[in-house]
């Protein structure tokens, strides 16, 4: 039997779920976070303590299984629109802001007479709000100075919490689009916002990823290979994936799909999300006896060996160049 841990990094605390691989809750543990309104409008939180909860939540949830190694996943959420502003060893120089801190009005209503509501919602698909991350930051330079000379690294929680429990800097989208600095149509820092803020792209360090397993948690190997192939060839040859296409398998360096386990739920949960294609690796096409003849009957299944068959199947045909008039 195979686990995986979800953990949700709030801001009153974090939960902790192990749920076996067929989805049923096993068991869930809840570790509390201190907080505290130092002033009016002000809201902080020890970031080391987040790391620690995670911890403690995770350590408690693997004394559940016989073996550790049966969980073969972690993935945890976190708070949005919290500031850790640390040095370039990730060691937080103040307490965290949270997303309930507002004491950044006057650094908004200064950045709203430089740049219009208009243009930075158009810049970051963000309000001009004072409780985004980066106007924590732009405090943070106004009113603690030294605290702002020695910061090398401002990142949202969930960032902080990565490094700590995984040692990866890294920041997905949603988190970083909580920073207000991100432009959502590249995916990439916003050149104009990071001009008008003079915050230093340097001090926002850490590779973006796609929702893709992150650091060093032990495990026999997801059943996503496939799947995260076919994502990355898509964004890299700039073809879509069908929206009909369901697929699993892991896949060796040499292209090769292995078999996986669980194939039954996967399909089922594939028919309940109305896909109607799913690829799956052709050492499982036994497997599929065991999915109700009702589901098999409205799938259509493609057993595959490659990840070249497997791509041919998930993407959609490249756009053809235009050809030049002939006079």
């Amino acid at each position: 039997m195979r686990y995986v841990i979800g953990c949700d990094v709030g801001s009153q605390g974090t939960n902790a779920a192990l749920h076996r691989e067929d989805g049923t809750l096993v068991a869930s543990r809840y570790e509390p976070h201190d907080l505290s309104f130092p002033h009016p409008g002000w809201a902080e939180q020890d970031a080391t303590d987040w790391p620690k909860a995670v911890t403690a939540a995770v350590g408690a949830l693997v004394g559940e299984v016989d073996r550790p190694s049966d969980i073969v996943g972690l993935s945890f959420g976190s708070q949005l629109d919290g500031m850790v502003a640390c040095d370039g060893a990730g060691r937080p120089l103040r307490p965290a802001m949270i997303w309930m801190d507002r004491r950044a009005e006057a650094q908004a209503a200064a950045l709203a007479e430089r740049i219009s509501p208009e243009e930075f919602y158009e810049l970051s698909g963000t309000n001009l709000d004072s409780s985004h991350a980066v106007f924590k930051a732009l405090w943070i330079r106004d009113e603690e100075p030294d605290v702002f000379r020695d910061a090398r690294r401002f990142m949202p929680p969930g960032t902080f919490v990565l490094h700590e429990v995984a040692g990866a800097w890294a920041v997905d989208y949603s988190n970083a689009s909580s920073l207000a600095l991100l432009d959502p149509r590249t995916r990439r820092w916003s050149e104009r916002l990071l001009e008008t803020t003079g915050i230093e792209p340097e001090r926002l360090k850490g590779r973006f990823h796609v929702h893709v397993p992150a650091g060093a948690v032990p495990k026999d190997g997801p059943s996503a290979g496939v799947t995260m192939v076919t994502a990355l060839a898509s964004l890299l040859a700039d073809q879509p994936v069908r929206s009909t296409v369901g697929m699993t398998g892991e896949v060796t360096l040499q292209g090769r799909v292995l078999p996986i386990g669980g194939v039954k739920q996967k399909v089922l949960a594939a028919h309940r999300a109305g896909i109607t294609e799913v690829i799956l690796p052709k050492r499982n096409e036994g497997d599929l006896d065991d999915v109700p003849e009702k589901v098999r009957e409205e799938i259509t299944f493609h057993p595959v060996e490659t990840v070249d068959e497997a791509l041919a199947l998930a993407l959609e045909p490249a756009a053809e160049e235009p050809r030049a008039a002939v006079a």
